[in-house]
């Protein structure tokens, strides 16, 4: 599990690091009281599952207005990645999210090609 988040942690990181995307998902932020965990110890962060959620930042929304968060998840299924795209429950259902679960079968390359083919499309 541990392997998981540190990967789920990754992937996050860059998404939000490319400026198109903001998760929603909070296990790649330190906890505000880290005490004396170092940052590579899962103590360190928020506490959550290996789950990246995310959707398109508040600036890509803004620069590209006619681009559809669905279509990543089109294009994504497309060359072989099940990254779902769905509205948030009542009250929220103005907001999209596309999701991403870590598994044990996602290893370390696979995760940097899943990174790059997001960015890609």
């Amino acid at each position: 599990m541990q392997n998981n988040l540190a990967k789920a942690r990754v992937v996050s990181r860059a998404l939000e690091q490319s400026g198109w995307f903001t998760c929603l998902s909070q296990i790649h932020h330190p906890k505000s009281s880290p005490g004396s965990a170092s940052d590579d110890t899962a103590e360190y962060y928020a506490e959550g599952l290996p789950v990246v959620s995310f959707r398109f930042s508040d600036q890509f929304k803004k620069d590209y207005p006619g681009i559809k968060q669905a279509w990543i998840q089109l294009q994504l299924r497309g060359i072989g990645w099940i990254v779902p795209n769905y509205p948030l429950p009542p009250n929220c259902e103005d907001t999209e999210i596309l999701r991403v679960v870590v598994r044990e079968s996602l290893s370390g390359d696979l995760a940097r090609k899943l990174i790059a083919d997001i960015f890609q499309v």
